[in-house]
């Protein structure tokens, strides 16, 4: 609720909000941690181009669901540390989540993938990522996306039991794997969940 109110009252009191000169338009500046202003090197910026029609959806969980006029950007300060940001390529399209590591005096900005039409580099299978930009001219200059491991839901660890004593391991056949281990020889039929 913290960062809706404060896009409306940015948004109402945008007569006092800077230009920027490489954009053309407005810049909406968005204090996304409690208490006073801290200074630029303390701070990381992440950066959404009105000309870039992305939707931005939330921040660390908390929803915004906020578009730009295409001559203006946001401008989101936020502590250094890991954040998840969830933008939208259009009306149509699922929200894509994509984490970074923030880091203090750096400028990010997200991408989405759209094919042939994109001015940005190919990223393949239309993910959300996360760059960092030089701050002046809002070029790319690194992917800084988090990449989360994927479980596999079908596995599942298995409880070795190990052999009665005296049991010998089993023999390895030629060509085939050799197990080595007693514990898991003797268990190698093991269905325990």
């Amino acid at each position: 609720m913290r960062l809706i109110r404060s896009i409306l009252l940015l948004v109402s009191a945008a007569v006092f909000v800077m230009a920027a000169p490489s954009c053309g338009g407005p810049t909406f500046v968005i204090q996304q941690y409690a208490g006073p202003s801290r200074s630029s090197d303390t701070i990381a910026i992440i950066r959404i181009n009105g000309k870039d029609d992305l939707l931005w959806v939330s921040l660390d969980g908390e929803a915004a669901g906020a578009r730009l006029p295409e001559d203006a950007r946001f401008h989101i300060e936020v502590l250094p540390g890991r954040h998840t940001l969830g933008i939208r390529g259009g009306a149509d399209s699922p929200t894509e989540l994509v984490s970074f590591q923030a880091e203090p005096g750096r400028v990010y900005r997200p991408v989405i993938e759209r094919g042939a039409r994109s001015s940005e580099p190919a990223l393949g299978g239309g993910a959300a990522r996360m760059f960092e930009v030089d701050a002046d001219r809002d070029t790319l200059l690194r992917d800084v996306t988090l990449h989360e491991p994927k479980a596999d839901a079908t596995w599942r660890p298995t409880r070795l039991r190990a052999p009665p004593p005296g049991t010998p391991a089993m023999a390895a056949d030629a060509g085939s794997e050799s197990m080595s281990s007693p514990e898991l020889a003797g268990d190698a039929g093991n269905t325990d969940h």
